[in-house]
């Protein structure tokens, strides 16, 4: 039986899959510091429980921004979007 071993860390091929993104987007974001990762040898890398931490930051950001425009609305922006008539 051929066991799978679960990487510690990821190239940019295996993070864009994990992500499910391009190669060339991850590597971008990694450059613009957008993705936290580091350089070995001149090739990027990303430690898997980093990006996990990332991932839930990510997740609470983006929800609580998401709350914080909810809770702003007026009821009838609620139901029907801003821009009910």
């Amino acid at each position: 039986m051929v066991q799978m071993v679960e990487r510690a860390v990821f190239s940019i091929p295996e993070l864009a899959q994990y992500l499910g993104l391009k190669p060339i987007t991850v590597e971008k974001h990694a450059r613009g510091g957008r993705i936290p990762g580091f350089k070995a040898g001149g090739q990027w890398r990303f430690k898997k429980a980093t990006i996990e931490i990332w991932i839930k930051n990510q997740e609470q950001k983006h929800s609580k921004s998401k709350v914080r425009s909810f809770v702003g609305m007026n009821q009838t922006e609620r139901f029907h979007g801003s821009g009910a008539s």
